[in-house]
Formats: structure tokens, sequence, C-alpha cells
């Protein structure tokens, strides 16, 4: 019951897309990181580790992004659906350098690194956000 009311006040307070582009965020993060982990661990260099998990997270959030936040405003036909492809992916290397620049920038001047971290994720989180919704996947009058 209590995750239900939250659920709902989020959603009223900020918006169904924005509710619906956090939990998709929420996924694509968390198969990146086990995909990252779990390759770490079975003796991948962490650098291709990351590398893939990267990968195989943006693509799933490309997948969820298109099917349940911005599908009204998925391009018309193939030409249109591939650039706004090609502008997801580099909002997303866009959204990687964000994070390695805000959490290099906040450890070199003596933040502990999980407040970094964190404080990096919720930056480049809301710029990718504006952008994918303002840029990428404009709403249709």
């Amino acid at each position: 019951m209590q995750l239900a009311k939250l659920t709902a006040d989020a959603t009223r307070m900020l918006g169904e897309d924005r509710v619906r582009y956090v939990l998709v965020s929420a996924a694509a993060l968390a198969v990146d990181t086990l995909i990252t982990l779990n390759l770490t661990w079975s003796g991948f260099a962490p650098s291709l580790s990351a590398a893939a998990g990267y990968v195989i997270g943006l693509t799933l959030h490309w997948v969820l992004s298109t099917r349940f936040v911005f599908a009204g405003e998925l391009g018309s036909d193939n030409r249109a659906r591939a650039r706004q492809a090609a502008l997801f992916i580099l909002s997303g290397l866009g959204g990687l350098a964000v994070t390695v620049a805000t959490f290099s920038t906040a450890v070199t001047l003596g933040i502990a690194a999980p407040i970094a971290k964190a404080f990096a994720v919720a930056i480049s989180f809301c710029i990718v956000y504006l952008i994918r919704r303002h840029v990428i996947f404009p709403q249709r009058s």
C-alpha cells in the first residue's frame, strides 16, 4: 500500500513520463552493473566488462524507452528512427562524459567516492533526460 502511494505521489509530482524514465533507467543501470560485475568476476578485463555492460545497458534503455517512455514520439519511418537511435547513443555517451567529469572532480575535491558517484549519476541523469525529452523525442502537440 505504501509503495502504491509513493508511486502515485511521484507520478503526480514528476509527471508520468519522468517516472517511467526513472524506472527504465534503473532497469538499464541494473543490467549494466550485473553484466559488468559478472564479467569482471569471471576473469574478463575490467575495461571490456565495463564496455560490454554499458553497451548492453544502453541498448536495453533504448528498447524500453521507445516502448514505455517516448513511444508517442518515435519516428514515423526507419530513417527518422535511425536518427533518433544515433542521437540516443550520443546522448548516452555525453552522459558518460558528464558522469566521469563530475565523479573525477568531486573525488579530487575530497568528496567520498559513493557520494561523488551518486552526485554524478544524478547530474548526468537530469541532463540526459532533458536532451532526450526535448531534442530527440520532443512531445508532439
